[in-house]
C-alpha cells in the first residue's frame, strides 16, 4: 500500500513518483517483503502509466525580444484547431485549454509549472522571457521544440546584462534545451550564431529574405528544414522545406494577422508558429485553417496590433516598447494608406536605460505628423520615474520639430484629449502598456457614445 505522503509531481518537464515516504513496511530484508515491494512498485508504475501511454507532456517553448506572446498564441491556436488541449503561458497570463487561470505575466518557471502539472491539457506552449531565465531558470530540463524569434536592444543594464550579445547568450539557453527541433530566425545574426551550440535532432531556420539553399549554406549543411517565403502566382507564400520535401503551406495574404502582408513582423511570427507546429506533427491543412482564423483583435491578442474603427478615424493599439519594435511598427505604418494625419501616443518603460528610450523615440521619428510622449499608467501606490521628457529628447535629436511633440502623463482624460485632437481620416497609433491595453477599448466606446450623444 502506497503511503499517504506519496504524490505525483513535475520535475524538469517529466512526471515522476516520490517513493521515499511511508514504505517502511515494505523495506525489509525478508525475501517475502522484498518480493512484495517489487510487485507493488511494478503495479504502481503500471497503474500510473498504462502500456503505450505517454509519460511526459510535449513542450514548445518560445523566446526572443519581440513577438513572443503573439507567436505563442498562434501556436496554441493551431494546436487547438488540430484537436489538442494546449496549456499556454505568456505575458498575458496562464491558459489551460482556453480557460484563463492567471491574468498577469507568468512567463517563467512558476507559470510553466502550472501548465506542466495540469491534467486539463496535453501540450505545453511556454513563453520564456529573459527575466525568467536569468532569475528563475527553467521548469524543465529539456523541451521538444524551442523557438528563438530575435534578439535586439531591450532590458539592458539588468542582472549584469550590458550588451545585446550577452542578452543573446541568455536567450540561447532555451534552444540549447531543445531535443527534437530548434527553430531560429535566420534573418537575425544573433539567432543564427546560436547554431554551433545546439544539439537538437533537427535544426530549422526561418527567413523572409533567404532561399532554402542559401540557408543550407549558412548552416554549414546542418539544416534539416526551413520555412521561407517564395513567389507563387505573384504572391508571397509560406513554404516549408523538410529534408527533400517542399510543402507550400499558404499565401501570406491569407493570414489576417499579417494585415495583407503589410505587417512584416507578424509574417515572421506566423512563419515561426507554422514551422514549430509542423515539426510537432500538425498537418498542413490544420495549420492553414487555424492561421486563416487567427485575427489580431483585443479578444485574441490584447494590445497587439488591435484595430478600432468605431470613430471617424482609425485607431491601432500595439505593444511595441523598444527600438526594434518601434522600427518594425513604423515600417508597417509607412505602408498604410492614410487620407489624414498620422498621430502616435507612446510611452516608455521606466526600468529601461535612457539610451534605449531615446533610441525607441528615434525609431518613430519621421513616420508620424504628431507625437504624444507619455508615461505608462502605474498601479495604485506605485511610484515610477517619468520618462516622457526622455522620449521627447529622442524625437528632437532625430529632427522632429518641437511643435509636433507634446509631453503628457496618463489617465482617462489624457486619452479623451488625444481622441478629441484627431480628425476624420486620421490614423492614431497608441502604444499601450499592460494596464492601459485593457482600459483603452472601454474608453474608446465611452468616447464614441459621448460623441454620438452630442450629434
Amino acid at each position: 500500500m502506497l503511503g499517504h505522503g506519496a504524490h505525483q509531481h513535475v520535475l524538469d518537464g517529466t512526471f515522476c513518483i516520490d517513493r521515499s515516504v511511508d514504505l517502511k513496511d515494505l523495506m525489509s530484508n525478508s525475501a517475502r517483503r522484498r518480493g512484495l515491494l517489487e510487485s507493488s512498485a511494478g503495479e504502481i508504475i503500471d497503474w500510473l502509466y498504462p502500456e503505450g501511454s505517454p509519460a511526459r507532456m510535449p513542450i514548445i517553448a518560445v523566446t526572443g525580444t519581440n513577438g513572443k506572446t503573439t507567436t505563442s498564441r498562434m501556436i496554441s491556436h493551431i494546436l487547438t484547431t488540430a484537436g489538442r488541449r494546449p496549456g499556454l503561458v505568456c505575458t498575458d497570463g496562464v491558459f489551460l485549454n482556453g480557460r484563463q487561470i492567471e491574468n498577469e505575466d507568468q512567463a517563467a518557471d512558476t507559470g510553466h509549472l502550472k501548465v506542466l502539472s495540469s491534467k486539463e491539457v496535453d501540450f505545453a506552449v511556454l513563453e520564456a522571457h529573459h527575466a525568467g531565465i536569468i532569475y528563475r531558470g527553467f521548469a524543465f530540463r529539456w523541451c521538444d521544440i524551442a523557438v528563438c524569434l530575435n534578439v535586439s536592444e531591450d532590458h539592458l543594464g539588468v542582472a549584469n546584462i550590458e550588451t545585446i550579445e550577452q542578452m543573446a547568450a541568455v536567450k540561447r539557453a532555451l534552444p540549447e534545451r531543445a531535443r527534437h527541433a530548434a527553430v531560429l530566425n535566420a534573418d537575425d545574426p544573433l539567432c543564427l550564431a546560436m547554431l554551433d551550440s545546439l544539439t537538437a535532432e533537427k535544426i530549422c531556420l526561418v527567413s523572409m529574405h533567404s532561399t532554402h539553399q542559401t540557408l543550407k549554406a549558412k548552416s554549414g549543411e546542418r539544416l534539416a528544414s526551413s520555412c521561407v517565403l517564395e513567389q507563387k502566382d505573384g504572391e508571397d507564400w509560406l513554404v516549408i522545406h523538410d529534408e527533400s520535401h517542399q510543402l507550400p503551406v499558404m499565401a501570406v495574404a491569407e493570414i489576417p494577422a499579417t494585415m495583407g502582408g503589410l505587417a512584416r513582423f507578424n509574417v515572421s511570427n506566423a512563419m515561426h508558429a507554422v514551422m514549430a507546429t509542423y515539426l510537432a506533427g500538425t498537418e498542413a491543412g490544420q495549420i492553414r485553417t487555424a492561421m486563416r482564423q487567427f485575427e489580431m483583435n483585443y479578444e485574441t491578442t490584447p494590445g497587439r496590433l488591435n484595430v478600432f474603427d468605431e470613430l471617424p478615424f482609425r485607431i491601432i493599439m500595439d505593444f511595441a516598447h523598444n527600438p526594434d519594435g518601434a522600427r518594425k511598427l513604423s515600417a508597417f505604418v509607412d505602408l498604410l494608406d492614410v487620407p489624414g494625419r498620422k498621430v502616435i501616443a507612446f510611452a516608455g518603460s521606466p526600468d529601461r536605460q535612457d539610451d534605449t528610450l531615446r533610441n525607441m523615440a528615434a525609431a518613430l521619428a519621421g513616420h508620424f505628423d504628431f507625437y504624444y510622449c507619455k508615461d505608462h499608467a502605474s498601479r495604485e501606490g506605485e511610484e515610477r520615474r517619468k520618462v516622457a521628457p526622455i522620449l521627447q529628447q529622442g524625437l528632437l535629436a532625430a529632427g522632429v520639430p518641437a511643435d509636433q511633440t507634446a509631453i503628457r502623463a496618463y489617465g482617462d482624460e489624457l486619452i479623451f484629449e488625444i481622441l478629441s485632437a484627431c480628425k476624420e481620416g486620421d490614423l492614431l497609433v497608441m502604444l499601450m502598456g499592460h494596464i492601459e491595453k485593457h482600459q483603452l477599448p472601454t474608453l474608446i466606446k465611452k468616447y464614441a457614445q459621448k460623441q454620438a450623444g452630442n450629434e
